[in-house]
């Protein structure tokens, strides 16, 4: 979450920084050329999406169709998916990591210039917080998964389907969480009661 691709111009390799230098110049390790690394991160689910579709152009259609439909479907499905996150959690991460990126500039200004200009960074850093901390939350599971992902795959796996299962679960039964939900509320403000003295 705090890298920012920028691809090089001379050799399309692609440079990963820190968020930290966006916007300012970077060396390429490939060709050694100075680019100028991106202000904002890229849209994660942009790459697998641009796959999926190849993929879906690449279908070779031969009788009987069964096998390339059952693909289609498979791959449509994963497409949608895809997209969804393309145009939900994928924008949430750039506009977050802008938000970032704008954080740090008016933090790293905060010793620089008079005390006006300092209480202006600090206010512009203020709001860049209260803008930034919403989107951060947003992308926060998928970083955490991510994260586990690169760690146990199995696990990541597991706590996934967890997730997604217990989410169905709320969605379509949301009197039951309710009514469990008021089962405990008293059983927590007992235990409040007899914990003060």
């Amino acid at each position: 979450m705090n890298e920012i691709l920028s691809a090089c111009p001379k050799c399309g390799q692609d440079v990963e920084s820190s968020i930290s230098s966006a916007g300012k110049d970077i060396t390429c390790p490939s060709c050694h050329s100075i680019i100028r690394a991106a202000r904002a991160p890229k849209n994660p689910f942009v790459r697998p999406l641009l796959g999926i579709i190849g993929q879906l152009r690449g279908i070779e259609w031969e009788f009987p169709f069964i096998a390339q439909i059952i693909q289609g479907m498979v791959l449509l499905f994963v497409f949608l998916v895809l997209f969804c996150l393309t145009a939900t959690v994928g924008i949430a991460i750039q506009v977050g990591g802008v938000f970032h990126v704008l954080l740090i500039d008016a933090t790293s200004k905060f010793k620089t210039g008079g005390f006006a200009e300092r209480s202006a960074y600090a206010i512009c850093a203020g709001i860049y917080l209260l803008l930034f901390v919403p989107f951060w939350f947003l992308q926060l599971p998928f970083a955490v998964l991510g994260w586990l992902w690169t760690q146990s795959r199995s696990f990541a796996l597991i706590i996934g389907l967890i997730v997604v299962l217990f989410g169905a679960y709320v969605y379509t039964h949301p009197t039951d969480v309710l009514h469990y939900w008021k089962m405990l509320l008293p059983y927590f403000s007992e235990q409040r009661e007899v914990n003060v003295p």
